[in-house]
């Protein structure tokens, strides 16, 4: 996570010549370090982030320190890059090293169980108020859009089987009704499978905290896998076949001969 004020001053073109300007930018950009170290961008960061996602991390953080605490970690942010007012963080590399770097200790999971379920309020602010005021725990409760799902839930252990591009697998270790709940952006087009070979069912994923994907889970169900089949896509998809079809087609017509057994022309 990189801090307001950084990155108001990685924006800045600053040089005698665009050049100039132009090398001292590329230095600057800040969100593609994690990469650079084979880490993941902090979900503020990325280029994709819906309009619901970029207002949620926005607001989380207009609210207390104790609840811009608990929203890193619920973002499962482990480093922050630039000065910040955390006490509990530990300062990374020696004295003098620009820009200054901490370790979250208590970064949260990307995907894990909560124990409570909060109906979702119409206007996203009003649920940071309560959040705040509450000194809600995001890594324990959550809102959630669907309010016949609110209520407690029996906690699990969510382990990661294996993440693809487009395709997560989860165990959630446990007995009794779950809720599992993630940082991962809600993007359109996510489905989820529950159980395995002929017993796995589709199930509703559910968007939780206003931005981000929950899946319930009943009791003996363990086993899910994600997968991101979005519509736009499929339609897309038969919409390219159907235009190669078609140009297909009329190269067929077009160059294939006429056969020479056809029945001369009469008059």
């Amino acid at each position: 996570f990189f801090t307001p004020p950084l990155l108001a001053k990685a924006v800045l073109l600053q040089g005698d010549d665009m050049t100039q300007a132009y090398e001292g930018a590329k230095e600057s950009l800040y969100p593609n370090w994690p990469l650079v170290f084979g880490r993941e961008e902090a979900p503020l960061y990325n280029t994709l982030q819906l309009k619901d996602s970029f207002a949620w991390t926005y607001q989380a953080f207009q609210k207390s320190l104790g609840h811009s605490r608990s929203v890193l970690n619920y973002l499962g942010i482990r480093y922050i890059v630039g000065k910040n007012q955390f006490k509990d963080f530990k300062p990374l590399g020696g004295a003098g090293v620009l820009p200054e770097i901490s370790e979250n200790p208590t970064p949260g999971q990307k995907w894990f169980s909560v124990s409570k379920a909060l109906a979702e309020g119409p206007y996203l602010a009003e649920d940071f108020d309560r959040a705040d005021k509450s000194k809600m725990d995001y890594s324990r409760e959550c809102f959630i859009s669907n309010a016949a799902q609110a209520g407690s839930y029996r906690p699990r252990e969510i382990i990661e089987d294996g993440e693809f591009p487009g395709r997560i697998s989860l165990e959630a270790r446990g007995r009794g009704k779950a809720l599992l709940a993630s940082c991962e952006t809600g993007y359109p087009g996510w489905r989820a499978q529950v159980g395995e070979g002929e017993q796995a069912a589709l199930r509703a994923v559910e968007s939780i905290n206003h931005s981000f994907r929950g899946l319930v889970l009943e009791d003996g169900e363990t086993k899910v896998n994600f997968y991101y089949a979005p519509a736009t896509f499929r339609l897309g998809l038969f919409l390219a076949l159907a235009v190669c079809g078609l140009w297909m087609g009329c190269w067929l017509g077009f160059f294939i001969p006429k056969s020479r057994n056809s029945p001369p022309k009469v008059g």
